[in-house]
């Protein structure tokens, strides 16, 4: 294991400290006047651009909690001063209140990336194969890196398992260089038991790194893409259909869902 970061880690406490011990140091020589105070003051002022510097630094070799770090310790350095009236308690506890705040984003945001690597890796272990086919992409709004965050609705049709055909929803973060769009057909891992939750495969560079069971739908889709357009009826087809006759007013939402429990029910 690399010990950049936990070194990264060590560098930015130390930062930290460095930058409460100087703010601390100018608060408190702030309250006292006098020529000792004036020398006092210019002790400590060299603490505080080595602290952020320091802390910079160890941000940016990975030790990302620093940021929150430097936060807590102009906090600490301010409300331990005494003697220099309410200002450094109101000014170091908005510093210490952003801080926290900060760690307790980082922690969700670690967690919810836990998680997301747990589905992922439960449906490569446990996940059936399928063919995905896109019914409908509405952009939420949400941009991520100036990609944007779509919602999808997909007809999944697994793949020689005994599962009926089904419907899901998810939202997924869509690259603007490779666009997801409707009527597009791509390689799912689902979970039977948890049919909602499924895996929508839309970039595949090396076909070694797909799971097995997986590989023979990556392997007729791309020989589907690569060969001459064949006209064909297929359940995706008819359920758009239902779609256009159902917006357009000839089905209302009853027949609509009836039709389309029968086309499920027979595929």
């Amino acid at each position: 294991m690399s010990l950049r970061v936990p070194a990264a880690y060590a560098a930015g406490l130390l930062g930290c400290a460095s930058i409460a011990y100087a703010l601390h140091g100018l608060l408190s020589s702030a309250a006292c006047t006098g020529l000792s105070c004036a020398e006092d003051t210019a002790s400590y002022v060299p603490f505080l651009p080595v602290g952020i510097i320091v802390s910079v630094i160890s941000i940016f070799f990975g030790a990302r909690l620093v940021f929150a770090g430097v936060f807590l310790a102009i906090g600490a350095g301010a409300v331990t001063v005494t003697g220099a009236g309410s200002f450094p308690t109101l000014f170091g506890g908005g510093f210490l209140l952003f801080g926290v705040l900060a760690l307790v984003g980082a922690a969700a945001m670690k967690g919810a990336s836990a998680q997301a690597v747990a589905r992922t890796n439960n449906l490569v272990a446990e996940g059936s194969p399928a063919v995905g086919t896109v019914l409908s992409v509405r952009d939420t709004g949400v941009r991520i890196n100036d990609n944007p965050r779509v919602h999808l609705r997909v007809l999944i049709e697994p793949e020689g398992n005994g599962y009926p055909s089904f419907e899901a929803e998810k939202t997924v973060t869509m690259p603007l260089v490779q666009p997801i769009l409707v009527g597009s057909r791509y390689p799912v891992l689902f979970l039977p038991k948890q049919q909602g939750e499924f895996g929508l495969i839309t970039d595949i560079t090396d076909i070694s790194a797909v799971p097995a069971g997986l590989r023979p739908v990556v392997q007729r889709l791309r020989a589907e893409a690569s060969g001459p357009p064949a006209p064909r009826q297929s359940l995706s087809d008819e359920i758009a259909k239902l779609d256009a006759l159902h917006r357009e007013g000839a089905l209302t939402v009853q027949e609509f869902h009836d039709a389309k429990a029968r086309l499920l029910g027979n595929a």
